[in-house]
């Protein structure tokens, strides 16, 4: 190892100065040979993930679940709040600030005082392949195929599937996603006294909080830097597949099960993929 201590002149934000070089380093020497040359290189995985080890996320403060919110989806497809004709954007963002943005306020109070949501997620990575349209999950023996899912292959041609190579093994997230029995009792509650308004509004927060945690949770399994694509929602029709799924992810240790008919259970639960980039 051989030290270099020359100078040079650089640009800084206060000018020119002259800055002494980093000591000049062999790096092979310092680094194991297998990094440079050694036969098990192809084998070494880029990045190193907690495969097939379950992760609990808890989050408890509905405050650091909002900027995963997704509003529009609130206002427009949960509260029914659409464009009216001849209404423009700016004139509909008008109205959701005086009419909704109060009772959004009012359900996130009612939330937090009553404790009526309780966020959690567990999370695994799994390995896949593609076949054709559908993609093949693997159980941790890396043998035996947990789950298989067919993506529709879009009039564009594009299929998700394209995103997982059918030779070699692709890492994906599989994220089981719940705010809670409790949820589902209260918002029961409400319908059968009759209070169809206030059900409305909690039903359609409750369902959009679940994306926002499935969304929260994904920027934690973005930040071990293996699946940082997109958050894919599985359709809660494909029981079958979302509870082989929910089982290898344990879902059980955030309160989720599935009955005969595969259905998740409590109500407002959800399964998601995360996918590499």
């Amino acid at each position: 190892m051989t030290e270099n201590t020359e100078k040079q002149i650089v640009d800084t934000l206060f000018g020119k100065q002259e800055e002494q070089l980093s000591p000049g380093f062999d790096y092979a020497d310092e680094l194991p040979h297998v990094l440079f040359g050694s036969d098990s290189q192809a084998v070494l995985p880029l990045i190193q993930v907690p495969l097939y080890a379950p992760t609990i996320v808890e989050q408890d403060k509905i405050a650091a679940l909002i900027p995963y919110l997704d509003e529009l989806s609130l206002f427009e497809k949960r509260w029914g709040c659409t464009l009216k004709d001849e209404e423009s954007r700016d004139e509909w963002c008008e109205r959701v600030n005086t009419d909704l943005i109060p009772v959004l306020n009012d359900v996130r109070a009612v939330c937090e005082r009553e404790n009526i949501l309780r966020p959690r997620a567990a999370y695994v990575y799994m390995q896949a392949k593609a076949d054709g349209d559908s993609v093949d999950f693997y159980k941790a023996d890396g043998k035996t195929v947990a789950a298989t899912i067919n993506f529709k292959r879009r009039a564009d041609g594009v299929s998700l599937a394209d995103k997982f190579s059918p030779e070699t093994f692709s890492t994906v997230a599989v994220a089981a996603v719940t705010m809670g029995k409790n949820a589902g009792d209260v918002a029961k509650k409400w319908l059968l006294l009759g209070q169809d308004a206030e059900y409305g509004c909690l039903d359609g927060f409750v369902r959009e909080m679940v994306r926002a945690m499935a969304e929260y949770t994904a920027e934690k399994i973005n930040r071990d830097g293996c699946c940082t694509g997109n958050v894919y929602p599985l359709d809660a029709e494909e029981g079958k597949t979302v509870s082989a799924l929910a089982r290898e992810a344990a879902a059980d240790k955030v309160g989720i099960t599935y009955g005969a008919n595969h259905m998740l259970a409590p109500q407002y639960s959800a399964l998601a993929l995360v996918l590499p980039n």
